[in-house]
């Protein structure tokens, strides 16, 4: 039988995730899982002027971005998580998808259960799928989620 102890539940606030988010909330109830909630952060690309010195204060723009992203962490749980599941947020830097997979590692997780975003044509070519990447990466299963479709 499978044994689930922990869940990564990646999000990236959109509303496909919170749907993701739902649902790991459904499964760890019923595995009495805790639910290990980590949003990503692209690496923050500094591009070289050719003018010597930026005004710019990378490691302050980084230090504030991770500080919001804590905040928004812990209002999307506390908005959307029952009062049975037990969560622990993480906000972890680097390749989006790489990073959710290595979490599954890091935390000793048994599952990743993600929502897509359900892109297709253009949207997909451009935007490419992180949780495609993260079937394809990851050491442990995922669980894929069918985000509603959004009409736009």
């Amino acid at each position: 039988m499978l044994s689930v102890k922990r869940i990564v539940v990646p999000t990236d606030f959109s509303e496909p995730a919170r749907e993701g988010f739902r649902k790991a909330c459904t499964l760890a109830e019923h595995f009495g899982a805790e639910l290990l909630v980590i949003h990503v952060i692209d690496p923050i690309p500094v591009i070289p002027t050719g003018h010597g010195a930026v005004p710019f204060n990378v490691e302050g723009y980084k230090e504030e971005v991770v500080r919001a992203s804590k905040i928004n962490l812990k209002q999307f749980i506390a908005q959307e998580k029952s009062a049975e599941v037990t969560t622990t947020p993480f906000v972890r830097e680097g390749e989006v998808a790489e990073e959710i997979a290595r979490a599954g590692d890091a935390y000793d997780a048994d599952l990743i259960v993600m929502a897509t975003h359900g892109y297709s044509g253009w949207k997909k070519f451009i935007l490419g799928s992180v949780t495609e990447k993260v079937v394809r990466i990851a050491a442990i299963p995922v669980l894929t989620i069918t985000a509603p479709y959004e009409k736009k």
